[in-house]
């Protein structure tokens, strides 16, 4: 069953030292990074944007949705086993915090 999406951050650390925290927009089933994206052209920067939150977690599937003059997707992908550092599982934000 589809569970409703959740806002998610993840820390991102360099050499060990923790250096923020990034949003990474809906997460669905703990599996799926769901990026949206409502412009007149989908930004040239978006599926790097998409697949950088891929990298920076333990998911390896993300969508991005562009709702724009015709609404269109696209799928990425990166495996696990390609990443070249231990990636950070996601944190679900606290929903309090999210509608704040």
């Amino acid at each position: 069953m589809l569970k409703r999406p959740d806002l998610a951050d993840t820390t991102d650390y360099y050499d060990g030292i923790e250096l923020c925290q990034q949003g990474l927009g809906f997460v669905v089933n703990k599996r799926v990074v769901v990026e949206t994206k409502a412009t007149e052209q989908r930004p040239r920067a978006a599926p790097r944007q998409t697949i950088s939150y891929l990298r920076a977690t333990n998911l390896e599937v993300g969508f991005l949705l562009h709702f724009g003059p015709e609404a269109k997707f696209c799928r990425l992908y990166a495996p696990n086993n390609l990443k070249r550092h231990q990636p950070n599982s996601i944190n679900p934000t606290d929903p309090q915090r999210a509608s704040s």
